[in-house]
């Protein structure tokens, strides 16, 4: 079977679960993996694929027809240019976590000081804390989870992409780390889907991203922003900076509990798809 023939094929397959354009991509993905080669390329050289080959391709489209991500499949997710490790301990990156990052690098590319102490608090694959430190060496970063697997798989890609990033165990609810320290950049990504929000989640999603990274309650869906926005208080430096993405249906309860006596400002951006992504709260 030609390379061509199985793309069709499996694309077939795939758009009963996706729509085509994300069945393409999809096959994209796997394919430039399995192959190490661009995908327009392959399919205009269309080479024959041997009975080996086909059964280990098929062998991962068994897996994602149960909704299973690719990039659990492939084991690795793109982020910001760079291939990162990531299992099922881990969130997938996003695209809009990729424009937090863009923010904050934005905001400092004119620092010429020796360092910035960075926190990134709630690593997971360690994307966020691994491109700051590598796009901006000055990024002196310190990276926390409160899981150990995360934390693992996060070194393994810093170690995979020579980032210097000090990953520590900590639980920002309950932190007996970070608490005694002092950050000029504070920046978070915690979980922000509220439970009620299942309904309309999709299945690959769902069944395969680690739920203590997604969910929060209804009863106190900003549980972690508060918490974080407390500790800044005392933890990050005067003029330091803390970068949140955040839930769009939340964007007008974060004035409610920022004291702008012990903050300077709070500004919110959107992202490319035009929702309120992110926050920056100045001190």
């Amino acid at each position: 079977m030609s390379i061509k023939d199985f793309f069709y094929s499996a694309r077939q397959q795939l758009s009963d679960l996706y729509d085509d354009k994300e069945a393409i991509s999809i096959l994209k993905i796997l394919l430039e993996d399995s192959f190490g080669k661009d995908f327009t390329r392959l399919i205009a050289e269309d080479i024959s694929m041997d009975d080996g080959k086909i059964s280990e391709i098929s062998g991962k489209i068994e897996r994602l027809m149960k909704y299973e991500p690719v990039q659990y499949v492939t084991g690795k997710a793109d982020f910001y240019g760079r291939d990162f490790i990531v299992t099922r301990d881990v969130l997938i990156p996003r695209n809009e976590t990729e424009e937090l990052v863009m923010r904050i690098l934005n905001d400092y590319k004119c620092f010429d000081g020796e360092r910035l102490d960075v926190l990134d608090i709630g690593t997971g694959s360690g994307c966020i804390a691994i491109t700051l430190n590598l796009e901006n060496p000055r990024f002196r970063v310190m990276a926390i989870d409160n899981s150990e697997n995360a934390l693992e798989v996060a070194a393994m890609n810093a170690s995979c992409l020579s980032a210097a990033v000090e990953f520590v165990k900590d639980d920002i609810l309950n932190p007996v780390v970070v608490n005694k320290r002092k950050f000029d950049i504070i920046i978070s990504n915690p979980p922000y889907v509220t439970e009620s929000e299942r309904a309309y989640m999709r299945r690959n999603v769902l069944d395969y991203e680690p739920e203590n990274a997604l969910f929060v309650t209804d009863a106190n869906p900003l549980v972690f922003y508060k918490q974080i926005v407390r500790l800044s208080e005392t933890m990050l430096v005067k003029g330091g900076r803390l970068y949140f993405e955040i839930n769009e249906k939340f964007r007008d309860l974060f004035s409610q509990f920022v004291d702008l006596q012990s903050f300077e400002s709070m500004e919110l951006y959107q992202d490319l798809n035009g929702k309120d992504r992110i926050v920056v709260i100045v001190k």
